[in-house]
């Protein structure tokens, strides 16, 4: 009982820091796995972005992972210093964790329009995000 109580306060903490430092919350719903785009099944899972403050951070089932944004050529934004946990995994969360690694690690551009972040390497759409408040 306590644990859970300790839980749901840090919890409430986060998403109470992450709204006062502008962190928007976006849910992954697309990821490339070589040639092809894959839709990512529904489950818990969540990417924090805060253009303002140049850094993201997310989970994806299994790790936690965290990295800065910086600014390129023109208004461009791309990932930079990613770092994860490295807890065994599921296969089928495996695959996933990373492809999406993979994609955040190759992307040179991040493009938010509205309710939509993508994540593309040159013009090839690498992740694609859904936001969620």
């Amino acid at each position: 009982m306590k644990t859970s109580f300790i839980i749901i306060l840090s919890l409430i903490s986060f998403f109470g820091f992450a709204q006062k430092k502008g962190k928007e919350v976006w849910k992954l719903v697309q990821v490339r796995n070589g040639a092809k785009m894959f839709p990512v099944p529904s489950q818990n899972n969540e990417f924090g972005l805060s253009i303002k403050e140049k850094k993201f951070s997310g989970y994806i089932g299994c790790n936690r992972f965290s990295g800065k944004l910086e600014y390129t050529k023109g208004d461009n934004i791309r990932p930079v210093t990613l770092v994860s946990t490295k807890m065994a995994c599921p296969d089928n969360l495996s695959s996933l964790e990373y492809a999406t690694m993979e994609g955040l690690q190759l992307s040179d551009r991040l493009v938010i329009k509205g309710t939509k972040a993508e994540f593309f390497n040159q013009n090839r759409l690498m992740l694609q995000l859904e936001k969620l408040h």
